[in-house]
């Protein structure tokens, strides 16, 4: 349970209303023995009931049954407060998910991620909300009646007990086989649901190649695994609870046992015995109970160490030490995937304020990956990248996206109109503004032709558009945020010839004296950049102006002779 009290302490989760509705669980199950407590005293009073006791028990009774009733409508309490509290710590848990650094974002698929938050925090909600209370009220229950059975006759509840630690013993070395299989379950929930989601996407591509069936059967063979997965899960849970519950159940063997040699010596009276045979019975139904429940807070703790161990990734710092502008410098930096080998090797360079600089190379060179460390998105793995004299990393992250914005090849836009698409670079601009960085980027026939104009709905991540709509789309909202520091990841690998001209005239119009960096593929592009790095094979090869680089570099050279008119 310590992961379970980690995430709750850690996000202040559990509010009153919450421990309320335990309270009035636990309440619920211990007002039933009220009569039964009541009828054990008068009977110890004397041998025979008067009218008087017999209609007080009977008042009782009702009473009680009148109190179970209104304890059990505290299992509201139990479920309005436990909702809350996990909507509270999903809400924390994805404001922990905006902090971590690109390449653990990267890390999982979108899918494993989606069942994380999803089907996992789901799983953990449900048992939150409904399975705790009933341990809790079990566990109190089972407290209660030892007590009384204790009181009644202490050797009979020994008897009783006795096979308890055995099948404690028994459910500790089960769950260690149940358990890998609970964590096994959801690996390959996730996995699934990450391949079903990539075959979703890929259907269009797939079905224009004719080859739809290239991940069907693979998906096929993914969900069969989960299959096999989930009775395995189900077959080892069985055992887990089932076992120990058989052990736990000879107490009353113990008790029968007991029972015979206290009377035959005439230790205990009939009446006595009676009601400790009662409460032993009833005792024997809330060890079944616990049994069958102890195995489903499996998944409770399983679920609860997922989400906590997000709380243990490191994150980026938020706020740190304010820069507005200034100078990028790499000091032999260096990065890898996570690999044995380094994808970018000891880079060294400086790019001035204010300065156009364009890194190109072939494919797989490391533009992209230079990129994204210029950008914070990750740390280099050895050597430094500075801004303005100060470490990226220590920037925060808050400061650093206030001047620096990123626009990459792969365009992401969100379900809903335009307007709203374009009001996250600047949620305080007109449509005026907003019209004027559309006809910028070569959008006006396109956007008079909409019905709706700015409210027209573009779906998710702008499926009703084409590539070349999204990906001006994108640069216009880049055009009305207007940042110091400007970083494009080949922005306009989707447009015409005409079009890429236009649109990256207006960048350089809205963005002039301030720093730009672009990734770019055709050098035409770039012929004007105050600087041009170039790389291959994970290092600076060369740095230097068009000119210079075609006096001193064949690669560069090679490149340009065969750029596209």
């Amino acid at each position: 349970m310590s992961y379970i009290y980690k995430l709750i302490r850690n996000n202040q989760s559990v509010n009153r209303i919450v421990l309320l509705g335990w309270v009035l669980r636990v309440m619920e199950e211990l007002v039933d023995l009220v009569p039964v407590v009541m009828f054990i005293w008068m009977v110890n009073q004397g041998d025979v009931f008067s009218l008087l006791q017999i209609t007080a028990l009977s008042g009782l009774s009702i009473f009680a049954l009148l109190l179970k009733f209104a304890f059990a409508q505290g299992g509201y309490f139990n479920f309005v407060g436990a909702y809350q509290s996990t909507n509270q710590l999903r809400v924390t848990l994805l404001d922990r998910l905006r902090r971590l650094p690109l390449n653990l974002l990267l890390g999982k698929r979108s899918g494993q991620w989606q069942h994380l938050f999803t089907t996992q925090f789901k799983q953990f909600e449900e048992v939150f909300s409904h399975l705790l209370a009933d341990i809790i009220a079990q566990l109190m229950l089972f407290i209660a009646l030892i007590t009384i059975l204790v009181y009644l006759q202490p050797m009979l509840a020994l008897a009783t007990l006795l096979p308890l630690p055995i099948a404690w013993l028994c459910y500790r070395l089960l769950s260690q086989f149940f358990t890998p299989k609970i964590t096994a379950d959801h690996h390959e929930q996730a996995l699934a649901s990450s391949q079903l989601f990539e075959y979703l996407q890929g259907l269009t591509m797939l079905k224009s190649y004719a080859v739809t069936d290239l991940l069907l059967e693979p998906l096929v063979m993914r969900l069969q695994i989960l299959r096999r997965s989930g009775l395995t899960l189900e077959k080892s849970g069985g055992i887990a609870s089932q076992v120990p519950n058989l052990i736990s159940q000879f107490g009353l063997v113990g008790f029968l046992v007991m029972s015979g040699w206290l009377i035959s010596n005439d230790v205990l009276a009939i009446q006595t015995w009676v009601f400790t045979a009662l409460i032993a019975l009833y005792l024997m139904q809330v060890q079944h109970t616990l049994s069958m429940l102890l195995p489903e807070s499996k998944v409770l703790l399983s679920s609860a160490k997922a989400l906590y161990d997000i709380q243990t990734l490191p994150n980026q710092t938020i706020e740190g030490k304010g820069v507005s502008y200034g100078r990028f410098v790499l000091d032999h930096a260096s990065f890898n995937h996570g690999l044995e080998t380094d994808t970018l090797h000891g880079l060294s360079a400086s790019i001035n304020e204010g300065q156009f600089c364009a890194i190109i190379g072939p494919s797989g060179s490391g533009k992209s990956t230079l990129l994204n460390l210029l950008a914070g998105f990750q740390a280099p793995s050895s050597g430094s990248i500075t801004l303005g004299g100060i470490d990226i990393a220590d920037i925060g992250t808050k400061n650093l996206y206030q001047s620096l914005l990123h626009v990459g090849q792969h365009v992401q836009l969100f379900s809903g109109t335009i307007r709203e698409n374009l009001l996250i670079a600047d949620s305080l601009s007109t449509d005026n503004a907003l019209i004027s960085v559309l006809e910028d980027v070569g959008l006006h026939q396109w956007f008079t032709n909409l019905p709706l104009g700015l409210d027209q709905q573009i779906g998710e991540n702008g499926m009703y558009l084409s590539g070349g709509e999204k990906q001006r789309l994108s640069i216009a909202r880049a055009l009305l945020r207007r940042a110091d520091i400007l970083l494009l990841d080949e922005p306009t690998s989707a447009l015409d010839s005409e079009t890429q001209k236009t649109v990256l005239q207006s960048l350089h119009k809205v963005y002039q004296n301030k720093t730009i960096i672009m990734v770019a593929h055709r050098l035409d592009t770039i012929v004007q950049a105050d600087q041009i790095i170039l790389m291959e094979y994970g290092r600076i090869v060369a740095k230097g102006s068009h000119q210079a680089l075609l006096k001193k570099s064949r690669l560069y050279r090679d490149m340009w002779q065969y750029t596209p008119e």
